[in-house]
């Protein structure tokens, strides 16, 4: 996520000024909504995600403090967002996804399987893939986003690799 108001508005929006707050949210929506359907896979779901992180925004953004980017401090707002909703709704992150991709609208084969595959990551690996190769961030962007270091991503991902090339191996077997 890429720095989208200006700083002014951020600081108006810290110390309490309503106006620049619903700036900032609107501003944002798209990414929180996108970054949200990512990782759940159900567009009713982002939209009640994207709506609690505005509640939860309204209640925190003044502990905002300049340290890291304000994209950054969002991003773990919304990641923290979505785990507290996952946990209330299902247990793991990868639900039944709405139907796309397929000509017409239809899932293909290859999206279901992928689908299924990313339910057996762990919830670490699995944010570690959908940063670094869903979203694009670098490893190190990765990490901030995650809170771990650099390496501490590659570890991930390379686990992930590992264990969907050990899933696919056995699914040759069947």
């Amino acid at each position: 996520m890429r720095e989208v108001v200006d700083p002014a508005v951020i600081a108006k929006a810290v110390a309490g000024h309503r106006t620049s707050f619903d700036m900032i949210f609107l501003a944002y929506y798209e990414h929180i909504r996108e970054m949200a359907y990512r990782r759940v896979g159900r567009k009713d779901w982002a939209e009640d995600i994207a709506h609690n992180v505005y509640i939860k925004l309204g209640k925190t953004i003044w502990a905002f403090r300049k340290e890291a980017a304000f994209s950054t401090w969002l991003y773990k707002v919304v990641v923290s967002v979505t785990t507290d909703y996952v946990r209330k709704v299902v247990h793991f992150p990868v639900p039944e996804p709405e139907p796309e991709g397929g000509p017409d609208g239809e899932e293909t084969i290859y999206q279901i399987q992928l689908r299924e595959l990313l339910k057996r990551l762990t919830p670490q690996e699995f944010e570690a893939v959908i940063l670094v190769y869903w979203e694009g961030h670098t490893h190190a962007e990765a990490a901030v986003l995650m809170g771990c270091a650099e390496g501490t991503v590659s570890k991930y991902l390379f686990e992930a690799r590992a264990r969907l090339r050990g899933l696919l191996e056995a699914q040759k077997t069947e």
